[in-house]
């Protein structure tokens, strides 16, 4: 089996914003937690169990070590729920800054040794838009852009459907030397050759003349917007640096009790 692979996604129906960009990594992120078994059932559901529990009024009626077990599974889903809504929310922030060039997750023991590898290259991403005009075309077209990972041959052929529950570490580099409120500066990263590591390269269509944002003034006139790409060249002359999230998240996975799975109780 290959230890290094790399998909291209072509991105061509719609505009890789600050906005959209973040959402398609986000919405990323979360399918490839849930294929790595690093959560036991999809996002969506885990969130809709964690907000059912904590609207809970009522007591369990549950008693004894059914209910420890019940209770402690809920608190290492509901941390690894939180953690994982904390740095998507901050990989947003960062990915506002223009700065970002790649977005790391590494599952393992220690960052030091990790099991595998994903990466995220983030490339010039178009400024000077509304957002809200058009994050609503990109969550509604992104699917398209996940099917070409998830779906094609090449990701499907080459990466293990699953991975023990590790843990699970997140850094990013970019063309700054600003910290964040989460992400803190660190030493780069290297990483043995055994090392599986697969590369989400994103490829938006830049020959596209979006002019759809434009502000005009009272006389009909263009105002001047942002640069519309992300990266000035005087950020890509600033050397790479390194930063780490300041928490580790845990994977885990399902319990049952008597057949039924301990989501479906708390």
């Amino acid at each position: 089996m290959e230890k290094s692979l790399e998909v291209t996604v072509n991105i061509s129906d719609y505009l890789l914003t600050p906005l959209s960009c973040s959402s398609f990594v986000n919405t990323f992120f979360k399918g490839l937690l849930y294929q790595k078994t690093q959560i036991p059932y999809p996002y969506a559901w885990l969130k809709c169990s964690i907000t059912r529990r904590r609207n809970r009024e009522e007591p369990l009626e549950l008693r004894g070590p059914d209910r420890f077990r019940i209770e402690n599974q809920y608190r290492v889903a509901s941390k690894l729920y939180d953690g994982l809504e904390d740095v998507l929310n901050e990989l947003a922030n960062e990915l506002r800054t223009n700065t970002v060039n790649e977005i790391l997750i590494l599952f393992g023991s220690t960052p030091l040794t990790p099991k595998e590898i994903c990466r995220i290259k983030i490339p010039n991403l178009a400024l000077g838009h509304f957002e809200q005009v058009h994050v609503k075309e990109a969550i509604k077209l992104q699917h398209n852009a996940l099917r070409q990972i998830f779906l094609s041959d090449l990701w499907m052929d080459s990466i293990d459907s699953s991975i023990p529950c590790t843990n699970i570490y997140f850094y990013i580099t970019k063309h700054s030397d600003d910290e964040s409120s989460k992400f803190k500066a660190c030493n780069p990263l290297n990483f043995q050759n055994n090392v599986k590591q697969y590369t989400i390269k994103l490829n938006p269509d830049l020959s596209k003349d979006y002019s759809c944002c434009r502000v005009y003034d009272e006389n009909n006139e263009i105002l001047e917007n942002e640069d519309t790409t992300a990266n000035s060249t005087e950020q890509e002359e600033k050397p790479l640096s390194w930063y780490q999230f300041d928490n580790r998240l845990e994977g885990y996975s399902n319990l049952y009790i008597e057949g039924i799975g301990v989501s479906d109780l708390w």
